[in-house]
């Protein structure tokens, strides 16, 4: 069921094992009426990345389209670092310097596992309600 007013483009990038908690967040945005610019939870691992370079290269400009086409970017934070999301987070950064979007949220609480989770772009936030709740005003 739509809640708001305003149906937002989500692109949510996490550690590669964090999956299924990335589906649970698919669910909780669409619920509220909102699209996934690219669910690259359904894709095989392509690390390591040399051993099929023509799938990485797919999946990494696949990743990026799914960057520059949201409005909001829901980044997962893990206790480790993660070499896509990291990659993902730069572009964002990138996307939002030039065009002012997406919005940029990074969940916690691992605050420092990436330096560029302290740029000014990024809104770092503790939870998944908080995001769903600032969304809300970005929709009214």
């Amino acid at each position: 069921m739509n809640v708001w007013s305003y149906s937002m483009q989500v692109y949510v990038p996490a550690k590669f094992s964090d999956k299924e908690r990335v589906k649970t967040v698919y669910g909780l945005l669409k619920e509220r009426g909102h699209s996934i610019t690219h669910e690259w939870v359904h894709n095989k691992p392509s690390y390591p990345f040399d051993v099929d370079p023509e799938f990485t290269s797919k999946c990494v400009a696949e990743d990026f389209a799914g960057v520059l086409a949201a409005d909001v970017f829901i980044l997962l934070s893990n206790a480790e670092q993660s070499m896509g999301a990291s990659g993902e987070l730069g572009a964002a950064i990138g996307s939002f310097l030039t065009f002012k979007k997406p919005y940029i949220y990074v969940v916690g609480p691992h605050f420092n596992t990436n330096f560029c989770f302290y740029h000014p772009a990024v809104i770092r936030i503790e939870s998944m309600d908080m995001v769903l709740k600032a969304m809300e005003l970005l929709c009214a």
